[in-house]
């Protein structure tokens, strides 16, 4: 047998022919005859039973997105009836809107449809930003904490390290004190020049006692071993004998030590007199500290000049 394929109507279809049928007309405003008929009566299978179409439920119109939908879902899962077309028409898609690219030119002429969905997209980033930026300073502001924390832990380590290491020193230099060795002869010997004489010079003349001309020579071979320290040869001078000679103001330059007090000499004299002239048969020492300044800096400048003809 033969089988009758359904037929596909729209609403508005259906709704002119059952006007055309209540008329006694056809679409093309003649009269019905038997084709017309045929046309709206319901069709069989092939084996005589009703059409699946004339099965629609409550709410469902022949042809309809939903009837349609429930054949191709009993089609994948029962196979295809035998009154319907193996592969039905696919039932009608949804509208889906294009998604409006990024790079849109806002100087182009849009419609109100997309410049609303740009504007919710731009509405949705700048909530997105301000999120970030604000997790972003968060994020700063415990970094830094946590930098003023580890910079303060380090400051105070360090503190501590050189507050140990001193007080190491120390503790090395009494014990090496309490040794008995030459060196801690000569040193407590110096010791005890300087309470008498004020400083640790040590001056020695032609006729000098023995002991203060063999104290001169210990004396200023100290200096030359811390200048050999200096230079990185510590073979010569201890820490601990250097941290002792410095507890007593031990003088290691002379002649910065003779500066120093020439130059304090020379602030006195100023403040006193308002002048830097010195009078030779006041204060000799003075007035020769003052007279090879001014030789030194004339020399410099004129060193200066020399220069600069050379140049």
């Amino acid at each position: 047998k033969t089988e009758t394929r359904p037929t596909y109507l729209s609403q508005r279809q259906r709704q002119r022919r059952e006007g055309d049928r209540k008329r006694g007309t056809n679409s093309r405003g003649r009269s019905k005859g038997k084709g017309d008929e045929a046309m709206l009566a319901p069709q069989t299978g092939g084996h005589g039973t009703e059409s699946r179409w004339d099965n629609a439920g409550p709410g469902q119109e022949v042809g309809s997105p939903t009837m349609a939908m429930e054949m191709q879902h009993e089609h994948q899962h029962h196979g295809p009836p035998l009154d319907q077309h193996p592969h039905p028409p696919p039932p009608p898609h949804p509208i889906v809107h294009e998604a409006v690219p990024h790079n849109v030119n806002l100087s182009d002429d849009l419609d109100i449809g997309t410049v609303r969905h740009l504007l919710s997209e731009a509405e949705m980033q700048q909530q997105q930003a301000e999120m970030h930026v604000s997790n972003s300073k968060s994020a700063v502001l415990v970094a830094q904490a946590q930098l003023d924390s580890a910079e303060a832990a380090y400051q105070e380590t360090l503190q501590k390290h050189e507050d140990l290491k001193s007080r190491f020193r120390v503790q090395l230099m009494e014990e090496g004190l309490r040794q008995t060795s030459r060196w801690n002869d000569m040193y407590y010997k110096l010791v005890q020049w300087k309470e008498e004489h004020g400083n640790t010079l040590v001056p020695c003349e032609s006729n000098s006692p023995a002991d203060v001309v063999k104290l001169n020579r210990w004396v200023i071979n100290q200096r030359s071993a811390y200048k050999y320290f200096m230079n990185g040869d510590k073979k010569h001078i201890k820490d601990h004998r250097i941290d002792a000679l410095n507890k007593i103001g031990f003088i290691w330059s002379v002649t910065d030590y003779l500066w120093e007090t020439n130059f304090e000499d020379l602030k006195r004299h100023h403040a006193e007199t308002g002048t830097f002239e010195v009078v030779q048969k006041s204060n000799r020492k003075l007035s020769t500290f003052v007279s090879r300044l001014r030789t030194a800096m004339k020399n410099k400048k004129e060193g200066l000049v020399q220069q600069e003809r050379k140049s």
